[in-house]
C-alpha cells in the first residue's frame, strides 16, 4: 500500500479511496508493529539457549545420519515386480463429515480468548529456563495435545484438554481439525459469517501446502499453507495459556522455553517436498503464536516468508533452532512401546487408521542401553482409505470390495516390499516365526479395518509360508496427568511420543537411507500382491 494517501490508483475504487488518511496511516503502523513484533519473536527463539538434548551432543536428531550418508548413497532401486495400480483419492470436497461448531456461548467464548491471550502475553525475567515440550498429533480429523517437562523432578507430562467448543466427538482431548476465516482474519471458533475451512492437513501431506482455498469472499486469498499456520498457531497458544492460567506454580521464578514436535506421516516424511513445507509451517506457527495480534492472513504469510523460517523448513537443523522438530509418526507411536519392557528388538509392522488416511509402515526397531532407540523404517504407505474416506469411496459409485482392495493393497505392498527388497534374511519370513503388528489410531476398533489387517495372516502363510501375523497391544502409560478422563489412548499415542525430547524418541533412518538387499532365492512371485486369491 502506498503511504501517501493522495496517491490513489487510477480507474476502479479500492477501500484505500474510502479511508481517511488517518485511518490508512494506523493501518500502516499497525503492519510496522506486526513486522516488528514478527522479527523479536524469531530473534528471541534464535537467542534462546540450545536446548539440553543439543548440549549433550547424544544422537538421536532425525537428521544426522541422514545428512552424513545421503550423498553416500545411491537412488533408492525400483521394484521390477510392482504392476500398475491405480489408488483412489480424495475428491476435492471430501471432509470429516463430523459437522464443525456453529455457535459458541460468550461464556465459552470469552474463557477461550482468555486462555489464547495468557499464551502470548506471559513473560518472564528469569534467569533459570523451563524446557517445555509440547506434543502435536495435527491430525485430519483431530489435533491431540501432550506437554512434558523433561527436565523436571518427576518428569511432569499432561494430556491438555482441547477447548469444550471445539471437541470432536465430545472426546475432552480432540481438538476438531476447523477453522475459520472472515475477512482476513483467522478464528478458532465459529464466528457469524465466517467461512468454515476444512481438510486443513489433507492438502498439507497431499503436496498442495501453496494451493488457494476455495469458495472464500471476494478479494480474499489465503492458501492451505496459510491456514495451516493459523490453526497450529492457535493450538500453541491456547497450550501455553492452559499451562499458565492451571500450572501457574511450575513458572514461578523460570523463563518458560517453547519447543514443538510435530507428527508426519512416515511416507510423508520420507518426501522431502512435503517434509520441507510442513517444517515452515510449523516454525511459522511456534512464532506466531509469540505475538498479541490477530492471526490474519497477512500475519500469517509474513511469517512464512521470514528468512529464518525458510531455512527452518529447508534444514531439521534450523527448524530445531526455532523450537520445532518434524518426526515420522511411527517412531511416535512406538515410542512409549520401545521404552516398556516388551519392546524387544525387531521387525514390525504399524497400521495406523485415521478418519481419512490409512498409514502403514515396516520398521526394525533397534534398542542399546548407551545409544538409545533406533528406527530403521523400511517401506512405507500413506492412503486416503480411512474410516471416513469410506463414506466417500461409496458416495462416488463404488463397492466395499473394490475399498478392501484398496487397503489390501496399500498393506500388502508396505509387507511384500520388505520381504521382497528391504529385510528378505529376516527371520519374520520363516516358518515357526510371525510378523508382529501394531493397529493403531482412531480407527483402530473400526471392523472393517480390523479385518482387512487380520487378513493378512492367511495371506503371509500361504505365500511367506511363515506363521502369519501376531497383533500386539499398545502400553498405557502410568505418569501422564489427567485433568479429564481419558476414553481411548490409542488416539493419544502419537501426542504422547511426540512430547519426548527428540533424542530420547530415538535415532531414526529414512526410507531413503537404506539400500535394498536382494533376497536369499530370487524366486517367481507372480502377481502376489492382490492376486484373486488373496482379495
Amino acid at each position: 500500500m502506498n503511504r501517501d494517501p493522495s496517491k490513489r490508483s487510477r480507474g476502479r475504487a479500492t477501500l484505500g479511496d474510502a479511508l481517511s488518511p488517518a485511518v490508512i496511516e494506523q493501518l500502516h503502523q499497525l503492519r510496522d508493529r506486526l513486522v516488528r513484533q514478527a522479527h523479536e519473536a524469531v530473534a528471541s527463539q534464535i537467542a534462546e539457549s540450545r536446548p539440553p538434548w543439543r548440549r549433550q551432543r547424544k544422537p538421536g536428531l532425525v537428521a544426522n545420519l541422514a545428512e552424513t550418508r545421503a550423498s553416500q548413497m545411491p537412488a533408492a532401486t525400483p521394484d521390477p515386480q510392482k504392476s500398475p495400480f491405480e489408488y483412489w483419492d480424495f475428491p476435492s470436497e471430501a471432509v470429516v463429515r463430523e459437522p464443525p461448531p456453529v455457535s459458541i456461548f460468550e461464556d465459552d467464548r470469552s474463557s477461550f480468548d482468555k486462555l489464547l491471550r495468557a499464551g502470548t502475553t506471559f513473560s518472564s525475567d528469569a534467569d533459570e529456563e523451563l524446557f517445555v515440550i509440547i506434543g502435536l498429533d495435527f491430525g485430519t480429523s483431530s489435533t491431540k495435545m501432550i506437554v512434558r517437562l523433561p527436565y523436571e523432578a518427576g518428569e511432569p507430562t499432561i494430556a491438555i484438554p482441547a477447548p469444550i467448543p471445539c471437541r470432536s466427538g465430545q472426546d475432552p482431548y480432540l481438538w476438531q481439525t476447523v477453522l475459520w476465516l472472515k475477512g482476513d482474519t483467522f478464528y478458532p471458533w465459529p464466528e457469524p459469517g465466517a467461512k468454515i475451512l476444512n481438510s486443513l492437513k489433507q492438502g498439507l501431506i497431499q503436496g498442495r501446502s501453496e494451493t488457494k482455498i476455495s469458495g472464500l469472499a471476494a478479494g480474499i486469498s489465503a492458501s492451505r499453507a496459510q491456514a495451516g499456520v493459523a490453526y497450529l498457531s492457535f493450538i500453541v497458544r491456547y497450550v501455553k495459556g492452559w499451562l499458565v492460567h492451571n500450572r501457574s506454580q511450575l513458572f514461578r521464578g523460570r523463563k518458560p522455553v517453547w519447543f514443538v514436535n510435530l507428527g508426519l506421516p512416515t511416507a510423508s516424511y520420507d518426501d522431502q517436498k512435503l517434509a520441507e513445507p510442513y517444517r515452515r509451517i510449523g516454525a511459522a506457527a511456534l512464532q506466531l503464536s509469540k505475538i498479541d495480534h490477530p492471526i490474519t492472513i497477512e500475519a500469517t504469510q509474513l511469517f512464512l516468508e521470514d528468512p529464518h523460517v525458510a531455512k527452518a523448513g529447508a534444514s531439521e537443523r534450523d527448524a530445531e533452532a526455532l523450537g520445532v522438530c518434524v518426526l515420522p509418526e511411527t517412531a511416535a507411536v512406538m515410542t512409549g512401546f520401545a521404552k516398556s519392557t516388551r519392546g524387544a528388538p525387531g521387525l514390525y509392522l504399524l497400521v495406523d487408521v485415521g478418519a481419512m488416511t490409512l498409514d502403514a509402515c515396516m520398521f526394525r526397531l533397534r534398542s542399546n542401553s548407551t545409544s538409545g532407540d533406533r528406527y530403521a523404517f523400511l517401506a512405507a504407505q500413506v492412503r486416503p482409505l480411512g474410516v471416513e474416506s469410506f463414506h466417500w469411496f461409496l458416495a462416488e459409485g463404488k463397492t466395499k470390495e473394490e475399498f478392501v482392495q484398496q487397503c489390501d493393497r496399500a498393506l500388502r505392498e508396505t509387507v511384500w516390499h520388505t520381504k521382497l527388497r528391504r529385510d528378505s534374511h529376516a527371520d519374520n519370513w520363516k516358518k515357526g516365526n510371525d510378523v508382529p503388528v501394531f493397529l493403531a489410531g482412531g480407527g483402530a476398533e473400526n471392523g472393517l479395518h480390523r479385518e482387512i489387517v487380520i487378513s493378512l495372516d492367511p495371506w503371509l502363510k500361504q505365500h511367506a509360508h511363515n506363521d502369519g501375523i501376531r497383533l500386539l497391544e499398545l502400553p498405557v502409560p502410568d505418569a501422564i496427568e489427567l485433568p479429564s478422563p481419558l476414553r481411548d489412548f490409542g488416539r493419544m499415542a502419537v501426542a504422547w511420543g511426540l512430547s519426548y525430547p527428540p533424542t530420547e524418541i530415538g535415532l531414526i533412518t529414512p526410507i531413503r537411507d537404506i539400500d535394498d538387499v536382494p533376497p536369499l532365492v530370487l524366486s517367481d512371485s507372480g502377481d502376489r500382491f492382490v492376486s484373486k486369491d488373496q482379495v
